[in-house]
């Protein structure tokens, strides 16, 4: 059989009232206006030496999302993983379950932050690890990437059980792929929730935000990763080819009405699938972050992992 890919076109939508719901992010916008400003002027004047600082940014999380209220992270067996020289905050529910689903929160979030993907992940018996990434929650750490995160996690899988699925969401859903691409571990299932389909994408919306010039742009898809000085972090994408042998399944969860990752992302993620299982799962109205938090869209992703 020539062709696996199956798209799932059953769209859940949302009416467009309840999905313009504002984000706390308490982020000064003079802050951004004048990165722009600064970036955009000094940035073709020294281009080198702004890239490294536009780097810096855009490695940076500027806000540490965490809620210490929750209820279900008093339940958890709490523990940190050492790895890469990071101390990694973990949190495990329903440990020795037959099997267990790591879960990988989004940019400036936390494990707290992905509590409505969990829940249910627990109420269906499921062995559930959560993580907080490098830089993110109670982690250490000051900058972090994707790509980076990735390399942090193949050592902390280590101290981990047998892995059997993985659910990770914008990302620490292109975190999931890269590790399972570069690194020698299997799992069974993939979700791709609102996920990027490239860094180079990622690196370019960055551009668009803090209008950074395009000299200054070129400088910093040459970078090279701080681990491996042969490879930049624009060689990292999502390609389900190079997943053959690393999972057996994967579902991309994305919203047609994504402002922040855009739909096309998803498809074109498809479209790399060759003869990858893959299936696009698609929403409508919720957007980027609002289909971490509706039963509607997980109560799906469950019963993909547990078919």
């Amino acid at each position: 059989m020539n062709e696996q890919k199956s798209v799932i076109r059953k769209t859940i939508h949302r009416p467009p009232s309840l999905s313009k719901r504002k984000r706390n992010d308490h982020i000064n916008p003079w802050m951004i206006w004048t990165g722009r400003y600064f970036f955009s002027f000094a940035g073709r004047i020294l281009p080198s030496l702004m890239a490294k600082r536009a780097w810096k940014v855009f490695t940076t999380p500027l806000l540490k999302q965490q809620d210490d209220s929750l209820k279900i992270f008093e339940s958890a067996k709490q523990f940190k993983i050492e790895a890469r020289g990071f101390s990694l905050q973990a949190y495990k529910w329903n440990e020795g379950a037959p099997k267990t689903v790591l879960v990988l929160h989004g940019w400036e979030l936390s494990a707290m932050k992905m509590r409505r993907v969990i829940e249910p992940l627990i109420k269906a018996g499921f062995e559930v690890i959560a993580i907080d990434a490098p830089a993110h929650g109670y982690s250490t750490g000051k900058q972090t990437n994707a790509p980076h995160f990735a390399w942090v996690l193949e050592d902390a899988l280590w101290d981990l059980e047998d892995v059997d699925h993985i659910v990770g969401y914008s990302f620490g859903g292109i975190a999931a792929a890269i590790l399972l691409q570069e690194a020698e571990i299997f799992i069974e299932k993939l979700v791709l929730m609102g996920t990027p389909t490239s860094m180079e994408k990622v690196i370019l919306r960055f551009q668009r935000f803090l209008w950074l010039p395009d000299n200054l742009v070129k400088k910093i898809i040459q970078l090279p990763t701080s681990w491996d000085k042969d490879r930049k972090y624009t060689d990292f994408r999502v390609d389900l080819n190079r997943l053959k042998d690393s999972t057996n399944e994967v579902l991309i969860v994305h919203d047609v009405h994504d402002d922040i990752v855009p739909f096309s992302d998803a498809e074109e993620t498809l479209a790399r699938g060759g003869n990858r299982k893959a299936h696009l799962f698609s929403t409508e109205n919720f957007g980027h972050h609002s289909i971490i938090r509706d039963k509607k869209v997980v109560l799906p992703v469950i019963e993909f992992l547990a078919g």
